[in-house]
């Protein structure tokens, strides 16, 4: 679509104004898709850094399509808008990558609030509960909530919630949880 724009001084030929004009609306439906399923596994299973990362990507797949979508519906001037959908979408791109390096914006925060939340409010049973994603996906983040869920003993709940949290803490390393798998050999 940018390679048909170009500097969007004249219109290329007729072939390509179509065929950019149909990208611009055919990016709809997959980017609302992506955008459904991804939804969907985060209300299954709640946020990991990797489902922050792709919320992120389609937030700025959602700016770039719903600019190229209503440039492609544009009357007047050819494509038009696009200057502007690319300006702001390049914005919005750079506003997330900086907020991620921030504590605010963490992936792995925002992930471990997150699996929290759903725990505490019983989404998610405290044998469901994976407590080897906070010990050793999460940084200091998932850390830091083991220790605070081991502390917490006021329910019973609360403590079959604590003695598995204390037992994740008490793990050495991920070999100690995971075994190294056997690959078999050919003979």
């Amino acid at each position: 679509i940018n390679a048909a724009y170009q500097d969007g001084q004249e219109p290329p030929h007729r072939v390509l104004q179509i065929a950019a004009r149909v990208a611009g609306l055919a990016l709809v439906p997959f980017v609302l898709i992506a955008a459904y399923s991804l939804w969907l596994r985060i209300d299954q299973h709640g946020l990991t850094p990797e489902r922050v990362a792709g919320a992120g990507t389609i937030a700025v797949a959602l700016c770039y399509t719903a600019g190229y979508a209503v440039s492609a519906l544009w009357p007047g001037r050819w494509y038009k808008p696009l200057e502007f959908t690319n300006f702001v979408s390049a914005l919005l791109a750079f506003a997330l990558l900086v907020a991620i390096l921030t504590p605010f914006g963490d992936p792995a925060r925002l992930s471990v609030a997150d699996q929290i939340r759903r725990l505490r409010a019983g989404l998610v049973t405290p044998e469901a509960f994976d407590y080897q994603f906070l010990r050793f996906h999460a940084v200091r983040y998932g850390t830091e909530a083991l220790q605070a869920l081991a502390r917490d003993k006021n329910s019973p709940r609360a403590q079959a919630i604590a003695e598995r949290a204390q037992n994740m803490l008490d793990k050495g390393t991920m070999d100690t949880v995971l075994p190294q798998q056997q690959i078999p050999t050919k003979d």
